[in-house]
């Protein structure tokens, strides 16, 4: 999601960062390990179904809810939301067989709590 924009800052990489240390109780060289696996992964990919199916197949409802919640937080890490941003999560939403009130809720609650501050406290899978 931090590259919808073709801008990945510094700011929505470190807020990854974070979000995965705090969501998965991860050290720092952890989590840059991970995200250098994640970035291989990513310029290896051609689509976005291998890694919704995968998702969709092994996530509950709330799982899928939290995943959403936290791409929404680094959307909003860099103090705006835009329209391929937003065509994105939609087109995510779908993949992942959630209802677009489910989506668009999350995206208000993230918007109303100022963005990218706090990691949501369900575990995927939950």
């Amino acid at each position: 999601m931090a590259h919808a924009d073709a801008d990945f800052s510094a700011a929505e990489r470190g807020l990854v960062g974070t979000l995965l240390g705090e969501r998965f109780s991860l050290a720092g060289p952890e989590v840059r390990e991970l995200m250098t696996l994640a970035e291989a992964e990513r310029a290896r990919s051609t689509d976005l179904y291998g890694f919704t199916r995968l998702i969709a197949q092994t996530y509950d409802d709330a799982g899928k809810r939290t995943l959403l919640e936290l791409l929404w937080r680094v959307i909003y890490s860099d103090g705006r939301l835009e329209a391929h941003e937003d065509a994105l999560m939609h087109k995510l939403a779908h993949l992942l067989g959630l209802h677009h009130a489910d989506l668009i809720a999350l995206k208000l609650r993230v918007k109303g709590s100022g963005g990218a501050r706090g990691a949501p406290d369900a575990t995927p899978g939950d």
